[in-house]
């Protein structure tokens, strides 16, 4: 490790952080870098391929649990990990607040640290704005992930979901204040006005990191028949991770306390999904989410 700067665990040469995990940059050179993430308990990472066709990667874990969702294997304190040559992006979970030792033979950390500054930046605009998007976004992730879950979907396809799914109002971010927190009904102008964040979150996320989500995130208010905006796509036009979203969106939007009206019965939700199974939502994304709701 000829050329490597050292330093103290106390004092790392930087740190990212974001609402799922804090990295810090232990050590690096030209060549690799030395990472320590703590991952925070049930939230999900991903490790992605490297850019270099000879890439080597390695995890020990320091402490805590975590779970592959490729796998369902288990890995606790202790367990170490490599990857070399990786070819598609590895989806985790932590059971328990997790830390792990990283190293890579890449230097990406400060690319990955304004990025996901510009994230959490992003995302906080929106909910100092708006604290309903807050708490519908956490329940919107939480919702598509155990669909997507339980449609057995794994791999680049889990981890769009997850992301696009936490970021799939950050469009609000350009909608007036007044008219995201109206405590009455919407004028047609208004409520055409609040369609327009769709449009406004793909284009905040084409400009992120994430740029493989914009199309999803434009697409969470299409509907199959082709009701939905902001294009009016139909069947399968849409894809599947914005029709995953699309459920989860509508079942808490309709649970939740709006500022124009109070929430609804789940019943009457999960009567909405059913009744427009194969009209608004796919049939397979709705039969998904009855079982994860059957299952609590």
């Amino acid at each position: 490790m000829n050329g490597f700067h050292i330093v103290k665990r106390e004092k790392p040469l930087d740190i990212a952080t974001q609402k799922s995990s804090k990295l810090k940059l232990l050590a690096r050179n030209s060549s690799m870098e030395v990472r320590e993430q703590t991952i925070y308990k049930d939230k999900m990472f991903v490790i992605y391929p490297a850019d270099k066709e000879d890439n080597f990667e390695f995890f020990y874990i320091l402490e805590g649990e975590i779970v592959s969702d490729d796998t369902d294997e288990i890995l606790t304190k202790g367990d170490s990990i490599f990857f070399t040559n990786l070819k598609n992006s590895m989806n985790f979970r932590a059971n328990t607040e997790v830390r792990i030792l990283y190293v890579i033979n890449d230097s990406i950390f400060h690319v990955l640290s304004d990025e996901m500054k510009e994230i959490v930046e992003t995302t906080n605009k929106v909910h100092e704005k708006d604290q309903y998007t807050r708490e519908h976004g956490t329940r919107v992730l939480q919702y598509s992930y155990l669909i997507a879950k339980q449609m057995k979907l794994k791999g680049e396809t889990l981890e769009r979901v997850h992301f696009a799914s936490l970021f799939h109002d950050v469009g609000k971010l350009e909608i007036p204040y007044d008219i995201l927190n109206k405590p009455g009904k919407l004028t047609n102008k208004e409520y055409e006005i609040i369609k327009t964040h769709s449009y406004h979150g793909s284009q905040i996320i084409k400009r992120l990191y994430f740029k493989n989500l914009e199309e999803i995130v434009l697409q969470h208010h299409e509907r199959l028949d082709g009701s939905g905006y902001p294009n009016g796509l139909k069947g399968d036009e849409i894809l599947l991770e914005a029709a995953i979203i699309s459920v989860a969106d509508t079942f808490d939007a309709m649970t939740s306390d709006r500022p124009y009206r109070k929430a609804l019965p789940k019943s009457v939700a999960i009567k909405e999904l059913v009744d427009y199974r194969g009209i608004h939502y796919r049939e397979d994304v709705v039969d998904a989410f009855l079982k994860v709701i059957e299952n609590d």
